[in-house]
Order: C-alpha cells, then sequence, then structure tokens
C-alpha cells in the first residue's frame, strides 16, 4: 500500500511574490521527494511595470480556500499542511478550511495597523497614500505595491488574535518568533496557551535573512516530517 502524498501549501506576506522573497522557495528546496511544495500568488503581477496590486484580505482567503480544494482534488487523501509567513499569516488564520493538519506560522502580526506599513514607506519616492483612493508603495527590492481601498478597510477591521486562537483549536499550530523582527516585533504570543499552539523563538529578521535562514529552513522542515497526534 502506497503512502499518502504530502503536500505543503505556502501562504505569502503583504507585497510579495508566491516565492516570498526567496523565503518559501529556500524552505520548498528543503522538503526533499516525500512532500509537494504549493507556492501561487495572492497578487496580481505586472512584470512590465514591476507592479504589484494586492487584494482585499477576503480575496485572499478565497484564493487560499481555492488552493487547497485544487490540491485536496489531486489527493483526496493526502496530509496537507500549511506554512505562512508574516500577513500570510492573518490569511490563513481567517481562512476555515477542514482537513488541514498543521499550520507553521512563521512572523505573525498580532495587530495589522495600517500606520505601520504607512510609516515605513511614505517618505520613500514616489509614494503616495489615498486611503480612499489607490495607494502606491514602493518596496526596498524596487518594487511597487497598488493597494485599493478596499484593502485597507478590511485592514483597520481585522484582529488577528481571535483568528489564531480559532485555527489553533482546528489545527496543529506552531508559531516561529523572530528574535530581531524589525516588522512586527517581539510581541509575546501569551494568549495561546501550551496546548493551543507551541511557540518557537529562532535567531534571526522579519525575513530570516542572512545565516539565519538556515536554522530557520531545518526548524520547519522538522516539523513538517513529525507525526501528529490528529491523523
Amino acid at each position: 500500500m502506497s503512502e499518502k502524498k504530502h503536500f505543503v501549501v505556502f501562504s505569502h506576506g503583504f507585497g510579495v511574490r508566491y516565492d516570498d522573497r526567496g523565503l518559501f522557495t529556500d524552505i520548498a528546496d528543503g522538503l526533499g521527494d516525500d512532500m509537494e511544495p504549493i507556492l501561487f500568488d495572492y497578487n496580481d503581477y505586472d512584470e512590465e511595470k514591476n507592479e504589484l496590486t494586492v487584494h482585499p484580505f477576503s480575496e485572499q482567503s478565497s484564493i487560499l480556500r481555492r488552493k487547497v480544494e485544487e490540491v485536496r482534488e489531486g489527493g483526496p487523501d493526502a496530509i496537507i499542511d500549511l506554512v505562512a509567513h508574516s500577513q500570510g499569516c492573518t490569511i490563513t488564520a481567517l481562512t476555515v478550511i477542514p482537513g488541514i493538519r498543521r499550520a507553521i506560522l512563521i512572523s505573525p502580526p498580532i495587530e495589522v495597523s495600517k500606520l505601520n506599513t504607512i510609516k515605513r514607506t511614505k517618505s520613500r519616492p514616489g509614494a503616495h497614500i489615498d486611503l480612499e483612493g489607490i495607494s502606491r508603495l514602493p518596496r526596498t527590492d524596487g518594487s511597487v505595491t497598488i493597494v485599493p481601498a478596499a484593502y485597507w478597510k478590511e485592514r483597520v477591521s481585522m484582529d488577528p488574535k481571535p483568528l489564531y486562537k480559532r485555527l489553533a483549536r482546528d489545527v496543529e499550530a506552531t508559531v516561529i518568533r523572530a528574535e530581531s523582527d524589525q516588522i512586527v516585533g517581539n510581541a509575546p504570543f501569551d494568549f495561546l496557551d501550551d496546548e493551543e499552539a507551541r511557540i518557537i523563538s529562532l535567531p534571526g529578521d522579519h525575513d530570516f535573512s542572512g545565516d539565519d535562514r538556515e536554522g530557520l529552513v531545518e526548524t520547519v522542515v522538522n516539523l513538517l516530517l513529525e507525526s501528529t497526534n490528529r491523523e
């Protein structure tokens, strides 16, 4: 009898593409032959202009749900795990998807204030903020993130904490916090108790850049290889 297929679906963060600026591709490269990575975009990308147009939270949640449904059609009895980063953690927690085994949340925000994003980008050349229209946010990699008013409207009302608690009730959840996170800080996840989720702190910035990337990849892969008491 053949072993079950094992899919790993990746949920990327705000204003980036499916590879999450190399973070997800590095993790995917470490999975080996027994796990199949599923990477996809939440954003519309204009390659010629190097612009990303983001969708509101509700639309991103629908995209994630459809992607998991597609994966399940290819392996009805498969193990499906989720790996999320940054805002992709909030989207993962927002989306109720039956049959997910494990969710690994990397650098998850516990609040998604629009002010922090605006503060980081408004001083950059070419930045334009219009909360009632279309905002243009230049990124450090040279791309521009286009943000419609509908995104800001949903973001301002979003509270990730109860969403993470609900997710942890449904799946085996692990939070990986970056000890030097310059984006979401190093806030404690004390609203989740030990029975709800495992909390791991690792050296690194928000994206686990440089030498810290290897430790993150090893940790994520080991978590995905663990057996689970929910199987």
